[in-house]
């Protein structure tokens, strides 16, 4: 034991004498309860309880101010009535032309445009959309702002692409019908009426999710964010799900 002996009728804490011995100090880096009674676990997971919920103070990596993406000066530009008209006004002559495509197939046919790979290769699209939308989250919840960007503005890119070849393959193609029959019939109705419905929803809610991001909107962008993300990850799957359940009867 080192020292002298402590006095335990003493009611002053007890001293140390300078012999090579120290008072006991917390681990570094060990937050301490208020009581004295050991290291304080609801103090040192604040920061990553905070991190997950999407609010962390300054300073936590992955999260500091410097981190984030400078907000488009063209895009902090414009009104909000300006963004809405620009948002519905695409998502209306979107939808307007793919109604008219289905409705009069083949009207605008190119000679010598194989579409026989496209449905495979919309499945594909939608796949990838999915899975890349899925790690966006994972990412932004770890804190990697930049990687989270990188992904989502890949599902935007792969969703623009999927539209633009959706688009001219019900131009060029004949149309195909299901042919199922039994339990499978109306659960491929039901997957392909709630892919239809949800379809041009995701446009103006992924249009505004991005804008918002690159706006430097953050709040907003993950408020709206919560909605976006389940939509568009369910219209990616269904897509999919289509293509698998459709594909033994695509006639070209």
């Amino acid at each position: 034991m080192c020292g002298s002996a402590i006095d335990p009728s003493s009611s002053s804490s007890p001293s140390w004498p300078d012999s090579g011995c120290s008072s006991p100090t917390p681990t570094s880096g060990t937050a301490s309860s208020p009581d004295g009674g050991g290291p304080d676990f609801s103090r040192i997971h604040l920061s990553r309880i905070r991190r997950l919920m999407g609010s962390s103070p300054p300073g936590t990596p992955g999260t500091s101010p410097r981190s984030l993406p400078a907000p488009s000066e063209s895009l902090r530009g414009l009104s909000e009535r300006a963004l809405a008209w620009i948002v519905y006004s695409l998502t209306a002559v979107v939808c307007g032309l793919v109604v008219v495509l289905i409705t009069f197939r083949q009207v605008l046919v190119i000679e010598g445009l194989n579409v026989a790979p496209l449905p495979a290769f919309h499945a594909i699209l939608n796949g990838t959309c999915a899975l890349l939308l899925i790690l966006g989250v994972i990412l932004i919840r770890k804190g990697r702002v930049a990687a989270h960007r990188t992904a989502m503005v890949g599902a935007f890119a792969l969703s623009a692409v999927f539209l633009i070849s959706y688009v001219i393959y019900h131009s060029q193609s004949p149309g195909a019908h299901f042919g199922g029959e039994g339990w499978v019939r109306p659960v491929y109705f039901f997957i392909l009426i709630s892919h239809i419905t949800l379809a041009p929803v995701v446009l103006p809610l992924a249009l505004y999710t991005v804008v918002r991001a690159f706006r430097a909107e953050f709040g907003r962008h993950r408020r709206i964010a919560r909605w976006t993300f389940p939509v568009w990850l369910y219209v990616a799957v269904t897509g999919v799900a289509v293509y698998l359940m459709m594909a033994p009867y695509y006639v070209f």
